[in-house]
């Protein structure tokens, strides 16, 4: 069995409107937002066997965040090109990369690429995936290759404002 968890980055900042895109950082309430779901997800016994990260730097913070909350090394995650400004079949076909020893993987990116994969992987019709929001998508091949869209299970998906009082 393999997990994907697909996690939006946090909510950027668009207060350095001379920065390209890939470079707007997290706001104070993205890096809350960040930690509050990395704790979340410790406290489920949540564990990363590997983190992918989009290469911009929201999504990046986003997932060292995660990574330090989940108490996984920082620097054995991997940043890959191919997660900004992309696809569904882009995202796939680094999914189909992933080495077999990794059951549990994280991928760190954006709307609307995240939430197209997630209804298309487990067959639903969500509107949106939120700013620093996690689904679980489980999948019952023995191999990362076996992974194509709408042979998962969604498992169940979270963000910061179901937990908002």
């Amino acid at each position: 069995m393999r997990t994907l968890y697909l996690a939006r980055h946090g909510k950027s900042s668009w207060g350095y409107p001379e920065l390209d895109d890939s470079k707007r950082p997290l706001k104070p309430r993205g890096e809350k937002d960040a930690h509050f779901m990395g704790k979340l997800l410790r406290k489920k016994d949540i564990k990363a066997g590997l983190i992918i990260s989009s290469p911009a730097t929201r999504a990046y913070e986003t997932a060292v965040i995660f990574a330090e909350e989940l108490r996984y090394d920082v620097k054995d995650m991997v940043v890959n090109n191919d997660l900004y400004l992309t696809s569904m079949q882009k995202v796939l076909e680094v999914l189909k990369q992933v080495d077999d020893e990794h059951n549990d993987v994280f991928v760190f990116g954006h709307n609307p690429v995240t939430l197209e994969l997630v209804n298309n992987f487990a067959d639903t019709n969500f509107e949106n995936v939120p700013t620093a929001g996690v689904a679980c998508i489980q999948f019952s091949g023995d191999s990362w290759k076996d992974v194509t869209l709408q042979n998962g299970r969604l498992r169940w998906l979270d963000y910061p404002s179901m937990h908002k009082e």
